[in-house]
C-alpha cells in the first residue's frame, strides 16, 4: 500500500513539474510573440512616416513646378 502511495506521489510531482515547465514555456512564447508584434508595429509606423514624407515631398515639387510655369514674370509685374 505504501509503495502505491509513493508511486502516486512521485507521479503527481512529475506531472506538476511538467506543468510548471509548460507554463514557463508558454510565458516565454507569449513574450516573444509580443516582442515580434511590437517590432512589426514599429516597422509599419516607419513605413507610414516614409509614405507621408514622400507625399509631402511630391506635393512641394508639384507646387514648385506650378510656380515655374509663370512665363518669367515676377509677382506684381503687369502684362502688356
Amino acid at each position: 500500500m505504501e509503495e502505491i502511495e509513493e508511486e502516486i506521489k512521485e507521479e503527481t510531482e512529475e506531472i506538476e513539474e511538467e506543468e510548471k515547465i509548460n507554463e514557463k514555456e508558454l510565458k516565454e512564447e507569449k513574450i516573444v510573440e509580443e516582442k515580434e508584434i511590437k517590432e512589426e508595429e514599429q516597422e509599419i509606423e516607419e513605413i507610414e512616416e516614409e509614405d507621408i514624407e514622400e507625399e509631402i515631398k511630391t506635393k512641394i515639387e508639384k507646387e514648385i513646378k506650378k510656380g515655374d510655369r509663370g512665363g518669367g514674370r515676377g509677382e506684381g509685374e503687369m502684362k502688356r
